[in-house]
């Protein structure tokens, strides 16, 4: 998690033009890459909420979950709106574009604050 949000952090930094910079209109993101911030997608959630990301399992018509607790981590990068999460039951990184920011329950803060822990 500490990576991912230095990550987030130094993405939003460089989202925004700089006072003393090569152009008062365009960030540096937009000068490397083309393309303006598109806050639609790059805030639906901010980073550490507790999201539901759906799957979509295939077969379809087993009695599997087809939905993950997660931790929202920050946006992929791409055009569709995809965002990058911790998966709450693997702790693997997984990225999804279906997915809906719940409040969060104690007992994932719980879990979350447990697992921290052991990394200490």
């Amino acid at each position: 998690i500490v990576k991912e949000i230095v990550k987030h952090a130094n993405s939003w930094l460089n989202a925004f033009p700089a006072q003393d910079g090569i152009s008062k209109t365009l960030s540096p993101r937009a000068i490397i890459t083309g393309r303006p911030t598109d806050f639609k997608t790059e805030c639906r959630v901010e980073f550490g909420s507790y999201c539901q990301v759906y799957d979509d399992p295939d077969p379809s018509n087993d009695t599997t979950g087809r939905s993950r607790d997660c931790i929202a981590l920050g946006p992929d990068g791409n055009r569709q709106g995809t965002w990058m999460f911790l998966d709450l039951h693997s702790w693997e990184k997984i990225s999804r574009n279906v997915f809906d920011e719940l409040p969060m329950p104690d007992h994932i803060i719980h879990l979350v604050d447990c697992q921290w822990h052991l990394y200490l």
